[in-house]
């Protein structure tokens, strides 16, 4: 992890210069999530390329939530996987 003083270092000091971070992809695939009988996510298809900004809007209960804690990987989902960055949910193999 880089702290902000190393950071602040290597802007005053070119040879200290650290690797550009890549912005993360996200990719949600085929997204389905259940809280008991309650369906929360529905089969859910999402992109977001790096550098674009995205906006989840929807009523109250919609999943709105959930689907940005299983982006988070706080949140497993019941089907389907996400990555980000193309790295995916370690915990989903384990399911």
């Amino acid at each position: 992890m880089v702290t902000r003083i190393e950071a602040l270092q290597a802007v005053a000091s070119p040879s200290l210069a650290l690797e550009p971070v890549q912005a993360a992809g996200v990719e949600v695939h085929d997204a389905h999530k259940w809280y008991g009988a309650h369906k929360v996510l529905d089969g859910v298809h999402l992109t977001v390329q790096p550098g674009q900004v995205a906006v989840v809007l929807g009523p109250s209960g919609s999943g709105k939530s959930t689907l940005l804690r299983a982006i988070n990987h706080l949140e497993p989902l019941d089907v389907g996987h996400v990555s980000v960055n193309g790295e995916p949910d370690r915990r989903a193999a384990a399911r």
